[in-house]
């Protein structure tokens, strides 16, 4: 069995579709893993499916806003959610990143990042400690 516990996976899974491939590579790659599960998204993507799609594999999922004025909020997360599923509404990308990787380490479960490619950049500048611009998209 693999050492997941420093493991964080950045996938840009904002589509149903691009969903259902994160799930069988999950199932591949960590066939008996939850993942500690960081998401955000912005307006108009179907999130509804999506997290329907993605909620088996989560053991709590931390809902991060997007620096994006078609950021989700926590109401639209909420009505997208699966009924019972173990979540965490955060403030900010620094709130649910600081609370995935506690996770992470508590659980022993790799932290898993997908949503919004804007919430991709923005991970990624946030682990590399550069700097992103918003977007008016």
């Amino acid at each position: 069995m693999r050492n997941s516990k420093n493991q964080i996976i950045l996938d840009a899974a904002h589509n149903p579709h691009a969903a259902e491939a994160l799930v069988a590579t999950w199932h591949e790659q960590y066939p008996d893993e939850k993942a500690t599960l960081i998401f955000g998204a912005v307006e108009g993507k179907n999130t509804d499916k999506i997290l329907a799609i993605l909620s088996p594999i989560a053991q709590h999922i931390h809902f991060t806003p997007i620096n994006s004025p078609r950021s989700l909020t926590a109401a639209d997360y909420k009505s997208a959610l699966p009924t019972n599923t173990p979540h965490t509404i955060h403030k900010s990308l620094e709130e649910a990143m600081e609370r995935g990787l506690e996770a992470r380490n508590n659980l022993n479960n790799p932290v898993l990042i997908t949503g919004s490619l804007f919430l991709i950049g923005q991970v990624k500048a946030l682990l590399t400690g550069s700097t992103t611009r918003t977007s008016s998209q």
